[in-house]
């Protein structure tokens, strides 16, 4: 699953600012507070017999394959389509490299969603309406379901669970604690929520997706959960957050299997296809504009050892589908995407512009990305 959420990191220390907030001085929209989504118009969408693909519709812009990207063929990244969502956090495209999955939902800037765009087909779907703020959002493994995480002011309810084409919820993931990171095993058995328990310690939820029943509890202490992602043959779950540490959890038995660390606030993480490389983001200093100094680390998954550093201060971070280039998306102290080739890391492609989350379409043509007032499709050649 190619998918990256986003937004400004969050210490402990500052409980207050919530992650994903918008810097204060960075421009705002003008919704109200509390107001209504604007309409979106309805998209056909009908489900196939696919376990591949979302819907029957046929992408035009993912046509024509990508060339091969190495050190001496440049990733040139294209601007092909853009569109205002105030308030996104995580961005995330079907299986078929079609629909892009958006979660922008913060109710005090008026616009509570989590809504599916098709951009080259000029869709735009408001699949769900959100009482409260949504962290992340992401597909299922087949495409036919979305989850999506909330904030949980009445310790209620952690998320929701959508029949993508129905446009119907069909879970609600109720319990107390606020989940901030989603992440479906591979197979879609399982889906694990991560986020805070009691203050400081955080939790990380597994529910079985048969019956949305939570099956494990995982005690993190002393950690926010800001991020999960499966290894590719669902046999680990890696983990991330608010104090830097990195958890490998054994999905067999829910056992910790390793924990490493560079700096602070690892709070985005992403794993090569093949599941050998881990890339982190760490912040060591922050102000009021989010992360003023910090890294992006490469890591070897087999023992935690470091491959690589570089010092971009990233708010995201992802691999291509085929493993050639590592994205990196910054904020406001360092607007810019990065791409890099993974065989030397060399720097092979840059657009400026800030990227607070990123994702690679699974085909590997197209790189979404969203600032703190648009989305963005790019090509990538």
């Amino acid at each position: 699953m190619n998918r990256l959420t986003c937004g400004p990191l969050v210490f402990f220390t500052a409980c207050s600012l919530l992650p994903g907030a918008a810097p204060a001085a960075l421009p705002s929209d003008t919704a109200e507070p509390g107001a209504a989504p604007s309409p979106m118009p309805a998209a056909t969408a009908t489900p196939t017999d696919s376990p591949t693909a979302t819907f029957t519709l046929t992408p035009t812009l993912t046509a024509t394959p990508r060339s091969a990207i190495h050190a001496g063929n440049a990733g040139l990244l294209a601007k092909a389509y853009q569109t205002p969502l105030p308030g996104t956090r995580s961005v995330d495209f079907a299986p078929d490299s079609t629909w892009l999955l958006i979660g922008s939902g913060d109710v005090s800037r008026g616009n509570g969603l989590v809504s599916m765009w098709w951009p080259d087909q000029g869709q735009m779907l408001g699949l769900a309406p959100a009482a409260s703020t949504v962290w992340e959002a992401a597909f299922s493994p087949d495409g036919y379901e979305a989850a999506y995480v909330v904030d949980n002011p009445g310790q209620d309810f952690r998320g929701y669970v959508v029949d993508v084409g129905a446009e119907a919820q069909i879970a609600a993931l109720t319990g107390t604690g606020t989940a901030y990171s989603l992440a479906y095993s591979p197979d879609g058995e399982r889906l694990a929520l991560g986020g805070l328990g009691v203050y400081p310690n955080g939790v990380i939820w597994i529910y079985d997706t048969a019956d949305w029943s939570v099956l494990q509890e995982l005690p993190v202490t002393g950690q926010n959960v800001l991020d999960l992602v499966y290894s590719p043959d669902g046999m680990r779950l890696y983990s991330a957050g608010t104090d830097g540490r990195i958890r490998v959890w054994d999905t067999a038995n829910w056992t910790l299997l390793l924990t490493f660390q560079k700096g602070r606030q690892a709070a985005r993480i992403a794993l090569s296809p093949e599941g050998s490389l881990l890339a982190s983001i760490a912040c060591t200093t922050s102000d009021a504009f989010g992360c003023a100094k910090g890294s992006v680390t490469i890591w070897k998954t087999a023992d935690g050892k470091i491959l690589a550093t570089f010092e971009d201060i990233a708010n995201a971070v992802a691999f291509s589908p085929d493993g050639a280039l590592l994205a990196t998306g910054g904020a406001f102290h360092d607007p810019a995407i990065r791409l890099r080739y993974t065989a030397n890391w060399g720097l092979v492609g840059e657009a400026a512009g800030m990227a607070v989350c990123i994702a690679f379409s699974p085909d590997g043509r197209l790189l979404a990305s969203a600032d703190y007032d648009d989305v963005m499709i790019w090509t990538i050649s």
